[in-house]
């Protein structure tokens, strides 16, 4: 199942996309996206290293990412550049219910 939507960011006044994909009614991936400030951007990163540690930024073209895996989740903060707009996604895979999809799950009694 996947859902999509958007909620406000009370904070800054804009919205922030939702992506949302289940597998047994379990999260699998989440995906928040907005168009960032270079502030916000900049709060994101640190409380994502402050979380989780710091990670070196790779670049590949005009996009550049950070990532963590903990405990078979990972968690990605992505973003990309442009003229005249900051575009940053943080996503959160979780590897277990990746794993176990289409594995045959105990019939209950």
């Amino acid at each position: 199942m996947e859902c999509r939507g958007t909620v406000p960011d009370p904070v800054r006044g804009s919205n922030v996309n939702v992506w949302l994909s289940a597998i047994d009614s379990m999260t699998a991936v989440l995906t928040l996206s907005s168009d960032v400030a270079p502030d916000q951007l900049d709060g994101w990163r640190d409380a994502l290293e402050h979380a989780y540690g710091r990670v070196g930024a790779k670049v590949q073209g005009p996009q550049w990412m950070m990532q963590w895996v903990r405990q078979g989740r990972m968690m990605r903060l992505t973003w990309k550049v442009g003229a005249n707009e900051r575009v940053a996604s943080v996503s959160l895979v979780d590897g277990r219910v990746l794993d176990n999809w289409g594995r045959s799950r105990p019939r209950g009694t």
